[in-house]
């Protein structure tokens, strides 16, 4: 059953899911709403995606499915701190990790 925190986190942060009354929410109706932005990010033409390995200080992440993809100078610092097995959606060129609600600009460079 779901707890709440994926829905926190693709919400933004703790105070807006309490504002949105998602707090209120059983489990099981929690387990719904994830299923439902899932079910949105994919409509976006999302990537989903697990980190497999982290490379050259965060300029390059490989995905468990194979891909590869490159983060811009800036954000390479950010993404050296994250760790395999995290899960990650990306979308509109940002790498979305949700554990922790960073992001990323991210280019797909083996495509």
């Amino acid at each position: 059953m779901a707890d709440g925190d994926f829905v926190a986190k693709m919400v933004g942060d703790t105070e807006r899911f309490h504002r949105l009354g998602f707090d209120r929410l059983t489990p099981e109706e929690l387990g719904r709403v994830e299923h439902w932005l899932m079910d949105l990010i994919s409509l976006f033409e999302a990537t989903q995606g697990t980190i497999d390995e982290i490379r050259a200080d965060g300029h390059l992440v490989r995905l468990t499915d194979g891909s590869l993809w490159e983060a811009n100078s800036v954000d390479a610092s950010t993404v050296d701190l994250w760790s395999p097995y995290e899960d990650v959606v990306i979308l509109n060129g940002r790498m979305y990790r949700i554990d922790e609600s960073e992001s990323a600009e991210v280019e797909r460079v083996d495509a």
